[in-house]
């Protein structure tokens, strides 16, 4: 199953929204909803700061636990390079529970968007079928 979700503005409501207003520097808020999970968070540099910061919820919306959850992020740059993080590994998750996470690349100029990418497996049929995947675009805006 391939999942592909494109964030084009602010989708935070409550405290991760104001959070993000209060920092100096660029927030870019972002969110997922399927009937697989549901994804929020905040992509984020602060004033002074050499790191470009994405931070989040993972929350299992299945009717069945998922197993070896992977979250990866990288930048893409406008020439078509890559940065890329070193994976967050969030674990297993049961129905309805959730789990948090925060990677960081490098910031700089000349960044497109970022690809937010976690991989996940069904328990109950881990060992019959690939891992699923959900991949979230979050545009980034040049300094």
């Amino acid at each position: 199953m391939l999942i592909l979700f494109i964030c084009f503005g602010p989708a935070l409501t409550g405290n991760a929204m104001e959070a993000a207003k209060s920092l100096p520097g660029i927030q870019k808020p972002y969110e997922y909803s399927s009937y697989d999970a549901v994804i929020s968070g905040v992509a984020s540099t602060t004033e002074g700061s050499s790191m470009l910061t994405v931070s989040g919820s993972f929350k299992n919306n299945y009717w069945e636990p998922f197993c070896n959850i992977d979250v990866y992020l990288k930048a893409v740059m406008q020439d078509g390079g890559e940065k890329k993080a070193k994976r967050f590994y969030l674990g297993d998750l049961l129905e309805d529970e959730s789990g948090k996470f925060e990677l960081a690349v490098p910031s700089m100029p000349g960044i497109d968007h970022l690809e937010l990418m976690f991989t996940y497996e069904i328990c109950s049929t881990r060992h019959d079928t690939p891992a699923d995947f959900i991949s979230i675009i979050i545009p980034w805006p040049s300094p």
